[in-house]
């Protein structure tokens, strides 16, 4: 037989093929899978006495602590982890910089985020955070989103916590100094050199001391598997958030995939639960198994079609 080819034996004269038997096999067991709920079907009886509850909660707060993620953002066109091909949250993992095609993917793809961040507008999310900040309502908003888009709005920048860093930055890996995000400066697989590090090397060389090295600039996000050079400082924060005793907690737009994100949230429902307070999900999706005890309101909606009805 030729490789590649498939040849039929030759049977003697006269003889005819034998009967081939009918191949039965064994149907494969589906496994049924729940079909995706709309997030913009009306409301029914039950969620309005909830939504009724929750602005009569909100209203009466001081202490409110939101943990968002990116869905709060995909109504201003930035996509979320959803709707991203797979290539590109793999890009987004620690390995960026284990090699040039590696560091040439990330850079692309925080240039594509940096783009559409820059033409977002707030949603009505946004809006209705920064109310809240302004009326005194909201103790912190923590997010694990680094598109800025609350720098539009200047009370709620003021209550944000950014998680997992911000796209309108650079930072340098030696001295820590932050410039504004270029663009131009990421094409390829090089990292731009710190000026600022460039300015003590000359001055240290002027004064006949050791050089220190240049440090390296690169985009100011956290990557999946990478420490969080800022978590100290945002583990100050939340003690202190903590001590203060918030009275509601309203987790939205996140799937809580990121294990610090997912402890800050036990915490925080944790605490608000023990003063009788409120733990409220909103998300497309569904609580993630094991977090169902954390929230005693659950809107698997989308979270700008539940905030329409949240006027406060």
């Amino acid at each position: 037989m030729s490789k590649g080819k498939i040849t039929r034996k030759k049977l003697p004269p006269g003889r005819p093929p034998a009967a081939v038997s009918p191949r039965v096999t064994k149907s494969k067991k589906r496994t049924s899978h729940p079909p995706p709920i709309d997030s913009y079907r009306p409301f029914s009886s039950d969620e309005l006495a909830q939504l009724a509850a929750l602005r009569s909660k909100i209203q009466a707060t001081k202490r409110l602590v939101v943990v968002s993620g990116a869905g709060i953002s995909v109504n201003a066109g930035i996509p979320d982890f959803r709707t991203m091909p797979k290539s590109n949250q793999n890009t987004l993992h620690i390995s960026a910089y284990d090699s040039s095609e590696a560091t040439v993917r990330f850079h692309t793809l925080i240039r594509n985020i940096s783009r559409l961040s820059a033409l977002a507008k707030p949603t009505n999310f946004h809006i209705f955070l920064d109310r809240l900040a302004l009326s005194g309502h909201l103790l912190r908003h923590y997010t694990q989103n680094i598109d800025c888009v609350e720098g539009h709005l200047p009370e709620l920048r003021a209550k944000t916590v950014q998680l997992h860093g911000r796209i309108d930055q650079a930072v340098c890996q030696s001295c820590r100094w932050t410039v504004p995000f270029l663009a131009d400066l990421f094409y390829g697989p090089h990292l731009p050199d710190c000026q600022r590090c460039e300015e003590v090397a000359l001055e240290r060389e002027r004064m006949g001391k050791r050089h220190l090295g240049i440090g390296r600039l690169r985009p100011n996000v956290v990557l999946y598997g990478e420490e969080n050079p800022n978590g100290n400082t945002i583990g100050k924060i939340a003690e202190r958030d903590l001590r203060t005793g918030p009275d509601m907690v309203i987790v939205v737009g996140t799937g809580l995939k990121v294990p610090g994100a997912r402890r800050l949230v036990r915490e925080f429902c944790r605490s608000v639960k023990s003063r009788e307070g409120l733990a409220v999900w909103i998300n497309k999706d569904p609580v993630p198994s094991g977090l169902k005890a954390c929230f005693n309101s659950i809107f698997q909606r989308d979270c700008d079609h539940v905030v329409s009805l949240l006027s406060v």
